[in-house]
């Protein structure tokens, strides 16, 4: 079983696929905005294998421009949907 350590990793690899951001090009623009990550703890947590802290999630939602509430109530829709089918 693989063990999940954040449940937002997918949607931001998502988004960053479609603003056509390289993982260099996000980490960048999250640096400036005061969060020190680097491209190796993006690829983790894109990769679901490094948790997302709440203040990164902020971070993030500001640069993807993603609504924080939106993005989390559509991640637990997601996971519901995804625990029920089991």
């Amino acid at each position: 079983m693989k063990l999940c350590r954040n449940l937002f990793g997918d949607i931001i690899k998502n988004k960053r696929v479609i603003l056509n951001l390289s993982q260099e090009e996000l980490v960048a623009k999250l640096n400036l905005l005061g969060l020190e990550i680097n491209q190796s703890d993006l690829s983790r947590i894109e990769s679901l294998k490094r948790p997302l802290y709440d203040y990164e999630l902020y971070c993030f939602c500001k640069i993807l421009d993603i609504n924080i509430d939106q993005f989390i109530s559509y991640d637990m829709t997601t996971l519901l949907s995804e625990i029920t089918m089991k």
